[in-house]
């Protein structure tokens, strides 16, 4: 495959390695046990992939990986360290965040209330 080809898929991997972890959030947050440990070893074989075409870009010069390496990578697996130890430590029902019924007091910050229509 060509240098181009593999930049490609590295960019198409990043987004569907984001996609896959946001996936993952949504389905935690709504308390979708099954579907939070499909989505997330998904997420973690993309993620896989995505370190496997960046080691193949780094035999093609440091140009094409430098901030990859540097940033992206350690970003990325900072984030999936993060998500992992909470879903495996504390499970799915910790990452879940009461939003939408009235009687619930969502956390400061949180989407939810504002997207629910509650005050």
């Amino acid at each position: 495959m060509s240098t181009i080809g593999l930049i490609a898929a590295d960019l198409t991997l990043a987004l569907l390695c984001a996609a896959a972890w946001l996936g993952a959030a949504i389905s935690a947050a709504a308390g979708r046990g099954r579907a939070v440990w499909l989505i997330t070893a998904a997420a973690v074989a993309v993620t896989l992939a995505r370190a496997g075409i960046v080691a193949v870009l780094a035999g093609r010069g440091w140009w094409f990986v430098s901030e990859k390496v540097v940033f992206a990578l350690p970003l990325l697996g900072l984030t999936a360290a993060v998500a992992g130890w909470v879903l495996v430590r504390c499970g799915v029902p910790a990452a879940r965040v009461p939003c939408g019924r009235p009687d619930s007091v969502p956390p400061p910050g949180c989407f939810c209330h504002f997207s629910s229509g509650t005050r």
